[in-house]
């Protein structure tokens, strides 16, 4: 980077010492460890200072600035602020995979935006087609202190994928918005276009301390969770929304969640709201995954969905053990559920097992065809040439007469205006729960 300045005309390379730049040395440079500095007789014209400041991210990206002679405080921390914004840019043409934790498995490895301080965090924004987040790697904005948290704006065009914990157990895969401290966190914005979070992952914006929780916007084709969770979480403070816009389906399997909490240490804060619009909401009843918006004393947050169909959740005061929707508080008020979809509660119930063999016999011994009469006989007809075998391999033959088996002889009266049809008079019900489109059988 050194070089392409110096090509460009903005510097010339020389050899450094501990007091500048000697002006007659060659255009060439080196680099030495401090104390270690190439020392050169110094003439009385002598070079400006070059100050050199930026990030450096190892096999990321160096983000730098040049000044000619000192840097003042102020000027410093104009500096560090415009890189610190650069850098956390992450633009990525293929993809970009974190995974894992440290070798000493004390921190996870990943990305972040943060402040200990009184000043805001730095903002954070990755794009790129495909994020890989896996085995206890993290992408985070958080405040640890009084000042608000930066946001996490992400944007993959194709796929998110956030799976799995470190080896040990320690740390979970996450994408999150957080503070510890008394300053508000960031908002969390993803948009892509298959979002997957599995294997106890997780998608947060939450509060440890007093501050308030941001907000998370999800905008995606298909959102799939499994055993995966997305919530907004706070220690005393009100809950932050979770907003989804989700074009064609949301899946939830194996007891994952999408939940805003407030007061989780058993303390004030109202839970946050759910707003979900999405083509269609599908779950498992038995295997217990939630939609829920708690608190403890304050009220209970709202859940507000709008979806063309919703199958395998049900909205219920209080969670169980099946898939759930429920706005509750522990000591305070419920929230409220709003759901605008048509019922599909019909179509839910109506799923029975086909039988695996149909009992052929039963069913025309309930028929008009074992109760023909000589006014209008009834009969089985088989067309083809040398019609059809009695003993064919694994296919029961009626001990009903179905009356006798002849070729098709040519209509000479077709029908015409006038005669009569036969039409079905009812819809009836089988032992077995199948429907039938049928008439009423004559004496």
């Amino acid at each position: 980077m050194l070089e392409l300045s110096a090509a460009a005309g903005e510097i010339d390379l020389k050899y450094m010492d501990e007091s500048g730049f000697c002006a007659w040395s060659e255009p060439s440079y080196s680099y030495y460890f401090r104390g270690q500095q190439k020392r050169l007789e110094q003439s009385k014209r002598r070079g400006r200072r070059l100050s050199i400041i930026g990030f450096f991210q190892p096999k990321i990206c160096f983000v730098y600035g040049l000044v000619i002679g000192g840097v003042s405080r102020k000027s410093y921390i104009q500096m560090m602020e415009q890189e610190a914004a650069e850098a956390q840019k992450i633009n990525a043409s293929n993809s970009v995979q974190l995974i894992g934790t440290s070798p000493d498995s004390r921190s996870s490895s990943g990305l972040s935006a943060s402040t200990g301080g009184t000043g805001k965090g730095g903002d954070l924004m990755i794009n790129t087609p495909i994020l890989f987040v896996k085995d206890g790697a993290v992408v985070f904005a958080i405040t640890k202190s009084s000042g608000n948290a930066g946001t996490l704006t992400i944007n993959v065009p194709q796929l998110i994928q956030v799976i799995g914990r470190s080896a040990d157990g320690k740390f979970s895969s996450s994408l999150s918005a957080e503070t510890s401290g008394i300053g508000k966190a960031g908002n969390l914005t993803i948009t892509t276009q298959h979002l997957l979070i599995s294997d106890r992952s997780q998608v947060t914006v939450s509060s440890t301390g007093v501050g308030a929780s941001g907000d998370l916007n999800i905008t995606a084709n298909f959102i799939q969770l499994n055993n995966g969770q997305i919530t907004a979480q706070t220690l005393s403070g009100n809950g932050g929304n979770l907003n989804f816009n989700i074009a064609d389906l949301l899946l939830m399997r194996h007891g994952s969640e999408i939940s805003t909490s407030a007061g989780t240490a058993q303390q004030g804060g109202d839970g946050g709201s759910i707003n979900i619009n999405s083509k269609f909401i599908v779950g498992i009843p038995k295997e217990n995954s939630d939609i829920t918006a708690n608190a403890f004393t304050g009220i209970g947050g709202n859940v507000e969905i709008n979806s063309q169909g919703i199958f395998g959740i049900e909205s219920r005061p209080k969670p169980t053990e099946k898939s759930d929707m429920t706005a509750s508080s522990e000591q305070g008020v419920a929230g409220a559920i709003k759901i605008n979809a048509p019922d599909t509660s019909s179509i839910q119930n109506s799923f029975t097992e086909l039988p695996p063999v149909i009992d052929t016999n039963a069913l025309i011994a309930n028929s008009c065809i074992s109760r023909g009469t000589k006014r209008q006989e009834n009969s089985f007809t088989i067309t083809g040439s040398g019609a059809l075998t009695t003993n064919r391999p694994g296919v029961s033959v009626s001990t009903y007469t179905t009356g006798k088996v002849r070729g098709v002889e040519t209509i000479s009266h077709p029908w015409k205006k006038g005669d009569p049809i036969i039409e079905p008079t009812g819809l009836y019900r089988l032992n077995n729960g199948q429907l039938l489109l049928s008439r009423e059988c004559s004496n």
